[in-house]
């Protein structure tokens, strides 16, 4: 006598709510990811291009950005999971904060390069600031909406979604000036916001999964 081991059910698909609900999600990842890399990118260009600083002091510059965005979103998750904040409430109040936060983005052709450069950092940490909280709710969202036999495809989806938006940042902003980096910032944000809107109704948790 032998062992057979149990047979498998038949994996079903994701209705085509659920699948425009992750791709939804996987467009916030990829604005996410391209942002990020996108700010680090312009960043240099801006101080060494538009500044005339050096490239040690260009990446002391981005280092900074980088750590007080970093300090904040930690300080950001653990104000927000004591507030119980709902995931889909959450990516779109990060994307509208992204959108206004790129208000200080805008070349104002100011001539004082202190204000100027003061501008921009606030801006530009405000945005990594949002691109944090956008991809901490985009990933809780992935995987919480689907079934368990589909998490692991959608997680490597939004994973693949990350990576071709580190890749595609980079390229598209450094060749972005000052007077084109904030339009096109805002124009990405406001697709992600639209995109959620138009599926949030299906952003709602798997009973499987929870």
């Amino acid at each position: 006598r032998t062992l057979e081991s149990p047979k498998k059910g038949r994996r079903q698909g994701l209705p085509l709510t659920k699948v425009a609900a992750c791709c939804a999600c996987f467009w916030s990842l990829f604005v996410s990811s391209a942002v990020t890399t996108g700010v680090e990118v312009y960043s240099i260009n801006l101080c060494t291009h538009y500044m005339s600083w050096s490239i040690a002091k260009s990446a002391c510059f981005v280092a900074a950005l980088m750590f007080i965005s970093g300090i904040f979103n930690l300080t950001l998750g653990k104000l927000l999971r004591c507030l119980s904040f709902s995931d889909v409430k959450g990516l779109m109040g990060a994307t509208v904060f992204a959108c206004v936060s790129c208000g200080f983005l805008f070349n104002f052709e100011l001539e004082h390069p202190t204000v100027k450069i003061s501008l921009n950092s606030m801006g530009l940490v405000l945005v990594l600031i949002s691109m944090g909280l956008v991809r901490a709710f985009g990933l809780s969202l992935c995987s919480k909406m689907v079934p368990p036999d589909t998490l692991n495809s959608v997680m490597t989806w939004a994973t693949v979604a990350m990576s071709l938006g580190r890749g595609g940042g980079s390229i598209v902003c450094s060749v972005l000036s000052p007077d084109s980096f904030a339009p096109v910032l805002v124009g990405l944000f406001m697709v992600s916001m639209l995109s959620t809107l138009a599926t949030r109704k299906f952003m709602k948790a798997d009973i499987k999964a929870s």
